[in-house]
């Protein structure tokens, strides 16, 4: 099917049937929708599951978890870094989110004095760092 133009003071023109594919890129040129979407019944039955499609399935130990962190190192009122970040003074306690056997760097700073460094591996509930 082809249509045709008409302008006003010009001959007919005649334009590119309209079943015809654009001559550009774009989105014209993607393919039907149905061929790029997930698969919805299995990501329904992984959410049920706890399995996410072509992922290895987690087990408790992988994910992150928030622990009770200790820190009574140095001098009272040194200030405390936890992975680089100030967190507070000594004696302190807090929360620190690693996942089971990261190391934790905790690092306290003194008012005089070199800064006393330690790293901590998170076990369990709860990680302490004591002179």
């Amino acid at each position: 099917m082809t249509t045709t133009l008409l302008l006003a003071g010009s001959p007919s023109v005649s334009s590119a049937p309209a079943t015809a594919a654009p001559p550009f890129g774009g989105i014209f040129s993607r393919p039907p929708a149905s061929d790029h979407r997930p698969d919805l019944e299995a990501l329904k039955e992984g959410a049920k599951t706890g399995l996410i499609p072509g992922k290895a399935p987690l087990d408790e130990t992988s994910l992150p978890r928030r622990r009770r962190l200790l820190v009574d190192l140095g001098p009272e009122r040194s200030v405390v870094y936890v992975n680089g970040t100030k967190v507070g003074r000594v004696p302190y306690g807090g929360h620190v989110v690693c996942q089971e056997g990261e190391k934790v760097k905790v690092e306290v700073l003194p008012p005089q004095g070199l800064p006393l460094t330690q790293f901590l591996v998170c076990l369990g509930e709860s990680i302490e760092s004591r002179k």
